[in-house]
């Protein structure tokens, strides 16, 4: 089988095969990768800056680039630097790397596999000295943070919610990275959440009921780029710096779900089916007859990216998972209650109209609560609620 190498070039990492596409020893791009790049350059209207994975944006040679091309460093500042006058092109291997830095991407228009920034979100600064409430970054569902480097230094986060969380994380690349995360008591004892995530309500039982904590250790040799998504749209987070000398501080940005770009005027009707909208309370697939479900358990969210807001319907076709007894489901919509549906047997569509200004334009949350659940009787039992087809989002009408 022919070896592969990892090739490191400005605009992403290839993968080469046969030898080539790179040296292996020197990371030198071939002239495919250096073509595919202008080509990508050469697509955008007006200057184009060229993000490159390397810490020095020297102008690749062997090409003829676009005049006013500029070369950026994969890093904030230099993206910073040129956003407001160039359009910030990267190839698509880089987009989590991105995202997790708080950028926005959509697909570079006629050229597959790039991507182009489309703007930033809301980042804040977190610190050693004292705990942060992250205020809005956590209602995108995901969050990108920049670990300082450190021996013995650690980002400790904090989130809650009325019901369990589904947390994760993923490093630049996109690859997973394993979470400890450990469950606090909301209630007198040595495990509890800090005070300041209930001082603002005066009273430590109106703290959420599920209450977690993790702690991502920070990189020896220099800062470490992680991203957590909660599984739901807007937990109460803290976060704090610890283990380390003096007044350390961290970045912490909202990413945007990835993936897709989600509900739009372009693409008025979306069915959602990215593993990334799926958040807390989906307990894997199954057969039932002809059809696969997702299942459900008591309460399950879905999380939709729009660059709209407005009225929109919403469908979702599903099954109980016993013949009808009464049970019924709701959905609210970015904390807003629909009216509820009795279930039926087999297979149906329930709808809802979602009225103007619930629907926002960003991350919105779909949870599905029915008031009844089966005991699941295979492997792993479990609690099933629904089992859900497929759920689609249409703008309404104007």
């Amino acid at each position: 089988m022919p070896s592969r190498h990892r090739c490191v070039f400005g605009v992403g990492v290839l993968l080469s095969v046969l030898g080539a596409g790179c040296s292996p020893g020197a990371g030198v791009p071939d002239s495919r990768g250096l073509e595919e790049a202008a080509r990508a350059v050469a697509a955008v209207e007006g200057p184009a800056a060229l993000v490159l994975d390397t810490p020095d944006p020297a102008t690749p040679q062997g090409t003829a680039w676009p005049p006013g091309t500029e070369f950026v460093a994969l890093e904030a500042a230099q993206i910073e630097r040129v956003r407001d006058s160039h359009t910030v092109v990267a190839a698509e291997g880089l987009r989590t790397a991105l995202e997790l830095r708080g950028y926005w991407l959509t697909p570079l228009p006629g050229v597959t596999g790039w991507v182009q920034l489309q703007g930033r979100m809301h980042c804040a600064t977190v610190r050693t000295t004292s705990w942060s409430p992250l205020p809005g970054l956590e209602y995108s569902g995901r969050i990108g943070i920049s670990i300082p480097g450190g021996a013995g230094g650690e980002f400790v986060l904090i989130a809650g919610d009325h019901g369990p969380l589904a947390l994760s994380a993923e490093g630049p690349d996109g690859g997973e990275i394993t979470l400890a995360v450990e469950p606090l008591q909301n209630a007198p004892g040595t495990n509890m959440p800090p005070a300041d995530f209930w001082l603002e309500r005066g009273d430590p039982g109106a703290a959420p009921a599920e209450v977690v904590r993790v702690r991502l250790p920070a990189g020896v040799e220099g800062p470490r780029l992680v991203g957590i998504r909660f599984g739901r749209r807007a937990p109460q987070v803290l976060a704090r710096l610890a283990g380390y000398d003096g007044d350390v501080r961290a970045r912490v940005c909202a990413a945007p779900l990835g993936g897709d770009d989600g509900l739009r005027a372009e693409r008025p009707s979306l069915t959602i089916d990215h593993p990334a909208s799926f958040g807390a309370g989906w307990s894997g697939e199954g057969r039932v007859g002809a059809d696969t479900v997702r299942w459900t358990g008591r309460e399950a969210a879905l999380l939709v990216p729009s660059g709209v807001s407005g009225a929109v319907h919403l469908e979702l076709e599903a099954l109980p998972p016993a013949p009808a007894t009464g049970a019924a489901v709701v959905a609210v919509v970015n904390g807003v209650a629909l009216p509820a549906q009795t279930l039926d047997a087999p297979l149906r569509t329930y709808a809802w109209a979602v009225p103007a200004g619930v629907w926002l334009a960003g991350t919105n949350e779909i949870l599905l609560r029915v008031s009844e659940v089966a005991r699941n009787a295979g492997p792993g039992r479990r609690d099933v609620g629904l089992g859900v087809r497929a759920v689609r989002v249409h703008l309404a009408p104007p």
